[in-house]
């Protein structure tokens, strides 16, 4: 009896079980695993190594399922603009609580300035306040908000 190798040849041999394990290498790394993150959003990756690791027990690798450049490309392309959008929405709120901030500084000194200068103060929208009192009062008002570096946008 012959062996294999000298019936096909081991150079075929060799190219043979190179395929195979080439073909199982491939199959493996392009296995598909998903994740749901806190959104509720479902994500995918070819990678089980990209699974947050908050993420990696509740992870399932999906049967018979590829992941192909392009579902692993959208994906990324996702998550990356809801990154983006999350940073936004979290600018935006900074912004708005620093508003909220400076209008809240802005009443308290102008209430702090109304009594000093015994002038009645009704605060407006934005940094403003409307002021009733005589002219020297009014001055006084203004030289109070100035030395607590606030606007001083009142209205007489």
């Amino acid at each position: 009896m012959m062996p294999l190798c000298k019936n096909l040849g081991a150079s075929r041999v060799a190219l043979f079980l190179a395929f195979v394990i080439f073909c199982t290498a491939v199959s493996a790394s392009a296995q598909l695993y998903e994740w749901t993150d806190e959104q509720g959003r479902k994500n995918f990756t070819d990678n089980p190594n990209r699974v947050p690791e908050k993420y990696r027990s509740n992870a399932t690798q999906l049967p018979g399922v590829q992941a192909t450049p392009d579902a692993i490309r959208r994906d990324a392309e996702r998550r990356r603009r809801d990154e983006v959008e999350s940073a936004a929405r979290s600018r935006q709120r900074e912004l708005e609580d620093a508003k909220r901030t400076r209008q809240r500084e802005f009443n308290q000194a102008a209430e702090a300035c109304g009594e000093l200068t015994d002038v009645e103060t009704i605060p407006g929208p934005g940094a403003s306040v409307k002021t009733f009192g005589t002219r020297r009062q009014g001055f006084d008002f203004d030289r109070c908000m100035a030395e607590r570096k606030q606007p001083t946008q009142s209205v007489r």
